[in-house]
């Protein structure tokens, strides 16, 4: 799990925010937001724990 939990929080919201984006604006930067979050939450895990 991730130790930084300021991190965690700003990378969860990073995914709700694109979720949101995309799914009532129709953005195209919705999808692009999402993966941004997830993939750091993926990076942070990683290095946390290794």
């Amino acid at each position: 799990m991730i130790k930084n939990k300021f991190i965690a929080v700003i990378l969860l919201i990073l995914m709700v925010a694109g979720a949101v984006l995309f799914t009532f604006f129709r953005s195209p930067w919705g999808p692009v937001i999402t993966l941004i979050g997830i993939i750091g939450y993926f990076i942070f895990n990683k290095r946390d724990s290794g």
